[in-house]
């Protein structure tokens, strides 16, 4: 987390976006990805990687085992990275690896996996005061409404993900998200690291919305 500024690859999210998955197109694009991401592994001693799931899923497998060994530590980003897929990240392609996923957004920041779940759930809490996160019901659909907002689910129980950013330079309250998850409570390594808030289990996006948000490699 203390390392230099890495080095970044040249991906254009908002190009690839308009491809059809899986095309020539989108299937050129993506190599040339990768090639560049491979070119840097032969060059340089490369220990740490940060990348979206879809696109470290392609590099693992064109990375030989000496260079998957030699990975101390992986931070995704960018899209939602699913269960069976980071299990096979963190066991197979990369073991030597700390891994840090995170669920937020641009604008309201980064919410931590603190620890690895035995159960294989992915449980993310905010760092602090400033950035509050709710799990609100659906039983009233999931378009904003203000009677919705005091309608929080039970600890265990699925809901609309609900945010609030309470910053001095930026506040931004009550901000419904287009993801869903189950609202968990404070673990007992989160209130060792100083976070007594709520948090989100598993997150991903809401039913429904699938034709509307098209995700692929970002």
């Amino acid at each position: 987390m203390g390392g230099m500024d890495p080095f970044s690859i040249d991906l254009d999210p908002r190009w690839i976006k308009k491809l059809v998955p899986n095309s020539l197109g989108f299937n050129r694009y993506l190599n040339h990805v990768i090639e560049q991401a491979l070119d840097i592994l032969k060059r340089q001693h490369v220990e740490v990687i940060y990348s979206t799931p879809p696109l470290l899923e392609r590099l693992a497998a064109e990375m030989d085992a000496e260079q998957r060994k030699a990975i101390r530590g992986i931070h995704y980003g960018g899209v939602a990275v699913e269960k069976e897929l980071l299990k096979r990240l963190r066991r197979e392609s990369f073991p030597n690896a700390i891994h840090i996923a995170g669920y937020g957004n641009t604008l309201f920041g980064l919410c931590m996996e603190i620890t690895e779940s035995a159960e294989g759930n992915l449980d993310y809490y905010p760092p602090g005061p400033r950035m509050v996160v709710l799990v609100v019901s659906k039983k009233d659909g999931i378009q904003p409404d203000k009677n919705r907002l005091s309608q929080v689910v039970d600890y265990g129980e699925e809901g609309q993900v609900l945010f609030h950013r309470l910053d001095e330079s930026f506040f931004i309250p009550n901000m419904f998200e287009r993801d869903e998850a189950i609202r968990i409570e404070p673990s007992t390594e989160a209130k060792y690291l100083g976070v007594y808030q709520d948090g989100v289990r598993n997150p991903t996006l809401l039913k429904g919305l699938e034709a509307n948000a098209k995700v692929g490699v970002y």
